[in-house]
């Protein structure tokens, strides 16, 4: 298409000022775009599938950082697992006493609320346990509020240039890139092609609606993690599946009948 108009360009000049017969006038916009033609795929960008980092490989995930002395990158991931965080939240979480976890403050703003002035209200984070794990989440957020284990070198500075850039976007980048290179996380993604890091927050969802015998509410699960309902289930409706609808409409009728 560049060099079709290069070409139409140079022609153009040739017959305006160079006075070139007729014949050498370029092709019009329509007939150019003809032969150009368009891409073989059409319509809207297909959205990624969101892969969660299933509750095994969690599990796994976090036993591998211990037992490799990664105690900083392993509370991080903990924490963003535990609790379905964006990477870049690890730097607005507020821990009480009772190892209750909020998401907020000041910096939780993005670039265009602080130019208009909103503020975010802060949010609870839930923690959701692995099985056989009871309590878990509560210990490693305590463990973080009481600032035995750090969080890694480099997370720790971009967190501190988070007030002067207005973001915490760079924050998220550091732990991304420190998990992809580990070997561990590696073998996952070799396991769940398309894997992210993003994935420890999907993972949350996925057992906030599949996990338990008491699986959240969607609207529930959409306000721990910090988006609108319509956002929750256009991610996460699609892990539903026609077995578990007629188990559920099974089940629906049958508590209706013994009623």
């Amino acid at each position: 298409k560049r060099q079709l108009q290069d070409v139409s360009a140079f022609l153009l000049y040739c017959c305006d000022d160079l006075g070139f017969p007729a014949r050498w006038m370029p092709l019009s916009t329509a007939k150019r775009q003809e032969l150009v033609g368009s891409p073989p795929t059409t319509g809207q960008k297909k959205e990624k599938r969101t892969i969660p980092l299933m509750p095994e490989d969690f599990e796994w995930l976090l036993q591998r950082m211990l037992e490799d002395g990664k105690e900083q990158l392993w509370l991080m991931t903990a924490l963003l697992g535990f609790f379905g965080l964006r990477e870049g939240e690890i730097c607005l979480l507020d821990v009480d006493e009772n190892g209750d976890v909020y998401v907020g403050g000041e910096l939780k703003r993005d670039v265009r609320a602080l130019q208009s002035g909103a503020e975010k209200e802060e949010r609870l984070a839930l923690g959701l346990d692995l099985k056989g794990q009871p309590g878990e989440a509560r210990r490693v957020a305590q463990l973080f509020r009481s600032g035995r284990i750090g969080l890694p070198r480099p997370v720790k500075n971009q967190i501190d240039k988070v007030a002067e850039r207005n973001s915490y976007r760079e924050v998220g980048a550091a732990y991304a890139q420190i998990l992809q290179r580990y070997k561990p996380w590696q073998e996952l993604v070799k396991r769940n092609p398309g894997l992210r890091p993003y994935g420890l927050r999907h993972g949350w969802a996925w057992r906030a609606h599949k996990y338990s015998s008491r699986p959240l509410h969607y609207s529930q699960a959409a306000a721990f993690m910090g988006h609108s309902v319509e956002t929750h289930l256009k991610y996460y409706s699609s892990w539903v599946n026609r077995k578990e609808l007629e188990e559920a409409g099974k089940k629906y009728n049958e508590a209706l009948q013994s009623a």
